[in-house]
């Protein structure tokens, strides 16, 4: 009986361990992990030929990718958007332009903090994990071009992120720049739909509005509004919102500031095709503006104050407070000539006569109102303001434009009839005369000497 439980012992653990082991599977980094999925979802690459899916709005799958990877791209370094694109891409396919710009990235931009401790920690780590199974090289095919882009967009975030603490982003620029004419170029010499590249190029010009500085700006609207027009020939609406949005914002940014710089903007700039009922509020903030009262321009803010603050425009809105003042003070002054303090604070909504007094000798200093402030009566006097057309001032300027033509034309044909230095010729020729005279008259004389002597 002893025997037979000996012979039915169960064999030892380590030995039912060594049976069990399998290969272990490598770990594929998320960005790469997403490029494939991408891969498997446009239902093109050879590991989703089992299960075969057919999708009617390859754009719209796009767009949920994008959501959905959203993980994977908070994540990611330039390093690992550098080690995607170089097993991902293939070097001699379409994608080789974008495949140079990202092989370029380099490690240190992102991991700079990285002490030496770590680095050997990790050394250490690798050293005791085993080697993974070298696994073979395949290259995207159905979804190289937006994964391209994608990965591009993410190598522009990053570079964002990182120079924007110093106030600017000269290489997240460049690199948006880069891609956005590669995507453009896919665009362009694709004989197929490529409705799978809206969205990415859509978000690639969010990217680089937002890397452009605001002197920069200026020169990309012509780019920006031809590649509105193009997006609206392709029927894409990804790109149409996003480049819409940029236009508005630049819009609003551009009468922000004629508005503190104390300018009006033309009523044209709100009657903008698409724009009347994104710009309504704007347009009634600037009618406050011009119609320099203070208590209607605080209404129409309060009116408007829960878009103003989802536009973040609220607080550069509110600094408008000086402009409505200069403009109030502009139509007081030019409509009477002689007003109390009383009454401008009254007319301005200022809050006493006193607020108003520094107010208008604010504006006497700064040159907005040609008047002069009675402190004692308590008023503000307004210089007459001359027709200058009324006078003789205009009448002596154009006499004085008329005498200097005149001047001018007498002098042209005096020096066209009297040549240059014509008298100095004729000086030289009489003088050449009066020297031959003389030696004929010594030759003369020498010769009547001569005769005499002989005699």
């Amino acid at each position: 009986m002893a025997e037979k439980d000996k012979s039915e012992t169960p064999p030892s653990k380590s030995a039912a361990t060594s049976d069990d082991a399998t290969p272990e599977t490598p770990v594929i980094p998320p960005v790469e992990a997403a490029c494939k999925r991408l891969e498997r979802l446009l239902g093109h690459s050879e590991a989703s030929t089992a299960t075969t899916t057919v999708f009617f709005n390859p754009s719209k799958v796009v767009r949920k990718w994008l959501g959905t990877s959203s993980g994977a791209a908070g994540a990611a370094t330039l390093s690992d958007v550098s080690s995607a694109a170089l097993k991902l891409l293939d070097p001699e396919g379409p994608c080789a332009a974008g495949l140079a710009l990202l092989s370029e990235l380099s490690e240190e931009d992102t991991s700079m903090d990285v002490s030496d401790s770590d680095a050997n920690a990790n050394a250490s780590a690798s050293a005791s994990t085993p080697t993974p199974t070298p696994v073979s090289v395949v290259y995207l095919s159905a979804a190289a071009r937006e994964a391209e882009a994608w990965l591009i967009s993410l190598a522009v975030r990053l570079l964002w992120k990182t120079e924007n603490a110093n106030g600017a982003a000269p290489k997240a620029l460049t690199l948006a720049h880069k891609g956005v004419a590669i995507v453009e170029g896919h665009l362009t010499a694709s004989t197929s739909a490529s409705a799978t590249l809206f969205p990415l190029l859509a978000r690639l010009y969010r990217f680089q509005s937002l890397t452009a500085s605001d002197d920069y700006s200026s020169h990309l609207r012509p780019a920006i509004v031809h590649a509105h027009r193009m997006s609206c020939l392709r029927r894409d609406v990804d790109t149409q919102a996003t480049l819409l949005n940029i236009m508005l914002h630049d819009l609003l940014n551009v009468s922000q500031v004629q508005l503190l710089m104390g300018e009006i903007p033309e009523r044209s700039v709100f009657d903008t095709e698409g724009m009347v009922n994104e710009l309504a509020p704007y347009m009634k903030i600037t009618q406050a503006v011009r119609r320099g009262d203070l208590a209607v321009f605080g209404e129409t803010v309060q009116e408007h104050a829960e878009r103003l603050k989802a536009d973040y425009t609220f607080t550069l809105i509110s600094r408008l407070e000086h402009s409505v003042v200069k403009a109030g003070l502009r139509r007081l002054n030019m409509s009477y000539s002689r007003i109390s303090l009383a009454d401008v604070a009254d007319r301005l909504g200022l809050p006493n006569a006193s607020s108003a007094e520094f107010v208008v000798a604010k504006a006497v200093r700064d040159g907005v109102i040609d008047a002069t402030i009675d402190h004692a009566g308590g008023y503000v006097q307004s210089h007459d303001l001359v027709d200058v057309y009324a006078t003789t001032e205009p009448a002596e300027a154009f006499h004085r434009r008329i005498a200097y033509c005149l001047t001018t034309h007498n002098d042209a044909v005096r020096g066209m009839r009297y040549p240059p230095d014509a008298y100095k010729k004729q000086l030289e020729a009489s003088r050449g005369m009066e020297e031959d005279d003389i030696i004929d008259e010594e030759k003369a004389q020498e010769l009547e000497d001569e005769y005499d002597e002989d005699f």
